[in-house]
């Protein structure tokens, strides 16, 4: 069974302008961690979320495992690599790999070659409106690269893109939900805003809300 194929990320139309605050530099943990230049936690909370986000994500797989195994299996009998490798920037912007269902078709190349959009069929379109194709990130959680809930993983040219806004992103671990899921934001400076008003006001009211809100959305479709 061949389980990961390549960087879908890779396919994405379009690239984001460096804001010139933070030297380019493949290495980004290494930049940020030189400049420590990362929002400041406080609050008892903070210490709560991993333990809290570990036995959550460890119950949490145990109860989707049904529909996780249900997935690997139709997307390996169609033929398609089952996962999609990303790399992502975690806390204090150590690099980390995150991996999704695959929602491309086989042959998806093809249309890139012709200048196309990636192809998706209707599976593949149903993983991405529910968010199905998020669940194998609770692996993420369970490592502790992410939490439940938190910002949006970055990738390294979004935070070329960036600069030093991704101070708050990066002060704490990104989460498989957060804001930026809820409210479909998709512009990189109001995404980043919305993770400093996240890291301000968290807390377990409002993650229960955050999770809560997924999950209504994932079975609304």
């Amino acid at each position: 069974m061949d389980m990961a194929g390549g960087d879908e990320s890779i396919y994405a139309a379009g690239t984001l302008e460096s804001a010139g605050e933070l030297p380019a530099n493949d290495d980004a943990h290494s930049t940020l961690a030189s400049s420590g230049d990362f929002a400041l936690l406080r609050g008892f909370y903070w210490r709560l979320k991993r333990p809290l986000g570990l036995i959550l994500a460890l119950a949490s797989t145990l109860l989707a495992a049904p529909v996780l195994v249900s997935i690997m299996l139709i997307l390996s009998r169609q033929g398609r690599p089952v996962f999609i490798r990303r790399q992502r920037l975690g806390l204090h912007g150590r690099p980390f790999t995150v991996l999704h269902f695959r929602t491309m078709v086989p042959d998806s190349l093809r249309s890139l070659g012709a200048g196309q959009a990636p192809a998706t069929d209707n599976f593949g379109q149903f993983l991405k409106r529910s968010r199905l194709d998020h669940l194998p990130l609770l692996w993420n959680v369970i490592k502790g690269d992410m939490n439940l809930v938190g910002p949006r993983p970055l990738s390294q040219e979004e935070l070329m893109g960036a600069g030093r806004l991704a101070r708050f992103s990066l002060a704490v671990r990104p989460g498989l939900t957060g804001l930026w899921l809820v409210e479909g934001e998709r512009d990189l400076r109001r995404r980043l805003a919305s993770d400093r008003s996240y890291i301000d006001r968290a807390g377990p009211l409002l993650d229960l809300s955050l999770v809560l809100r997924t999950v209504a959305h994932m079975h609304g479709v």
